[in-house]
């Protein structure tokens, strides 16, 4: 208001770029006059309430964690969360049986839920129990096809069982929806090694050190591509890869000076 330099009887109010301070103000205060505190109780949801727990359980203090779920679990039994929490930093640390136990748990209260029913199917997976890992990724994926975790750890147990057609097929879904998914390039390079399709299998490896900047590796494996690799394009796109890890390397390591 301070800071108004003409009168509205020297400015219309039309020509003003705000609408006029004591309007304002009056309209502020005539809000907030009216405000009152809400009471409803607003407690986090559960998506948020399960990322808090996966990144306590995953990412956190071992001890303080299973403290933490063990003292709610405690409280409140059934708590998905806290359920969901203790069954991955007990699978974390060796546990998995108990892990699994209050996975289901919290499935129970959250049925539906694709990210549950995945970390399930990963610690059926770490258990070794494959066809009880292949049932629940399968299930978590059918609700979420786009998840990367339930589509990579599908493909490694179609991999642990030998079903490496089967495994070629999702890490190959998983890379089309998912570029950026690195780690998926060395395991799609051994499934294909597996059928011996090597051609594409040194192609797949010689992608993966070459994303791990380790050109001597992926000079290896795209050299080995080349002589299997039929496809004019497919080669060409080798020969340029090939040419970088030769430039990159030689930066890296550059001729010592005699």
């Amino acid at each position: 208001r301070d800071k108004e330099w003409f009168g509205t009887d020297v400015i219309p109010q039309y020509l003003t770029t705000h609408p006029a301070v004591n309007e304002r103000i009056n309209y502020i205060e005539g809000e907030t006059g009216n405000w009152k505190p809400s009471t409803v109780n607003r407690q986090p949801n559960f998506k948020f309430q399960r990322a808090h727990a996966r990144v306590t359980a995953l990412y956190g203090d071992e001890d303080l964690a299973l403290e933490r779920f063990e003292a709610r679990i405690r409280q409140y039994p059934k708590d998905p969360a806290a359920n969901y929490g203790y069954g991955l930093i007990l699978t974390k640390t060796g546990n998995r049986k108990a892990g699994v136990a209050h996975l289901k748990k919290a499935l129970a209260e959250k049925i539906f839920d694709p990210y549950i029913l995945r970390d399930l199917g990963i610690t059926y997976y770490l258990d070794g129990q494959y066809q009880e890992a292949i049932k629940t990724l399968e299930g978590a994926i059918s609700i979420d096809p786009s998840d990367p975790e339930g589509l990579f750890y599908l493909g490694r147990t179609r991999m642990e069982m030998k079903d490496f057609k089967t495994a070629t097929s999702v890490f190959e879904e998983l890379l089309k929806k998912h570029p950026g998914y690195k780690q998926v390039l060395y395991f799609i390079g051994e499934a294909y090694g597996r059928q011996e399709k090597f051609g594409q299998a040194h192609y797949y490896l010689g992608i993966y050190y070459k994303e791990r900047k380790d050109p001597k590796n992926a000079r290896f494996h795209l050299k080995k591509a080349l002589k299997y690799i039929k496809n004019p394009d497919k080669k060409l796109k080798v020969k340029d890869m090939l040419e970088e890890c030769r430039v990159g390397g030689a930066e890296r390591n550059p001729p010592k000076s005699r």
